[in-house]
């Protein structure tokens, strides 16, 4: 079975997932991993959001080198929404309790955005790392540094070895 530092020799490559079925919020989709957020967008980008949900079931992915089962919190993704729909304060009454209230209190209009894994479809990944400080055992030691593998996920290839998509807002402000 490979690990996420194994699978680093492999640079970008292609992967399919499965996992445990579920239903999104708020298409209704079936996939086996979704978060969705709601919050206020300015030319495509975020100006604010509130994380609505992410799903805790980890994944099974399948790669050249075998299949490796992680959590969610050993992926990153890159994604493009797979359903974004925008909610006017005319259409308060047709959005999500917790939507109605943002726009209730910020009174302009609200995205809602899921972005999913799908069982099955064919993703692009590489394995990333993340480094980050312990503080120190003793007080006459220093900190320690640490490194933790995850495995970068997107719908579109990399290029030069970066994503062509941020982060999905779930894992956007990660940290340890």
């Amino acid at each position: 079975m490979p690990t996420l530092s194994s699978l680093r020799k492999l640079g970008s490559f292609t992967v399919t997932l499965k996992g445990t079925t579920m239903e999104s919020f708020p298409s209704g989709a079936s996939c086996i991993y979704f978060e969705w957020v709601h919050g206020e967008k300015k030319d495509e980008e975020w100006v604010m959001f509130s994380k609505g949900w992410q799903s805790g079931d980890g994944i099974t992915v399948k790669t050249g080198e075998g299949e490796i089962e992680l959590g969610v919190n050993q992926l990153r993704l890159y994604l493009a929404p797979a359903y974004s729909h925008i909610y006017t304060p005319q259409q308060m009454d047709d959005a999500p309790e917790v939507v109605r209230e943002m726009i209730e209190s910020e009174n302009k209009p609200i995205t809602v955005e899921e972005y999913r894994l799908d069982s099955y479809a064919t993703y692009y990944a590489r394995v990333d790392s993340e480094s980050y400080w312990l503080p120190p055992e003793d007080d006459d030691k220093p900190p320690s540094r640490h490194l933790n593998y995850v495995l970068a996920i997107s719908d579109l290839p990399f290029v030069d070895n970066e994503p062509q998509r941020p982060l999905t807002p779930a894992y956007q402000g990660w940290s340890y």
